[in-house]
């Protein structure tokens, strides 16, 4: 682990939020005033969708060696029990110690 981020978990999670934060602020000020460009004329854009549910996976990315295909998605408990900015599922909840009753269930069958 790099030095700096040592540093940043030592700190704890909320000063490492604010120094990021702060970095990525002092970077979008020194853009706003330094001169820029203009955009004239129509504003293009592309949209793809790949699917990664049956993607090949070369051996060279496999810690085995051999070659891996992606499978379609699954979500655990904790994408349903939602996080500390909003709620999720209805009958989901946060536990730090261990997961409730449904959350086991619903894990157990996503997988």
């Amino acid at each position: 682990m790099t030095t700096w981020r040592r540093r940043l978990r030592s700190r704890g999670e909320f000063d490492s939020t604010r120094i990021t934060g702060s970095r990525q602020y002092e970077a979008a000020a020194k853009l706003m005033n330094e001169p820029g460009v203009p955009v004239r004329g129509r504003v293009d854009h592309r949209r793809t969708y790949v699917d990664l549910s049956a993607a090949d996976v070369s051996a060279e990315f496999a810690a085995d060696s051999r070659m891996h295909w992606t499978r379609g998605p699954i979500v655990g408990a904790v994408a349903l029990a939602g996080t500390d900015e909003g709620e999720g599922f209805a009958g989901f909840r946060q536990q730090r110690t261990r997961a409730g009753a449904r959350c086991r269930t619903a894990s157990a069958r996503c997988v």
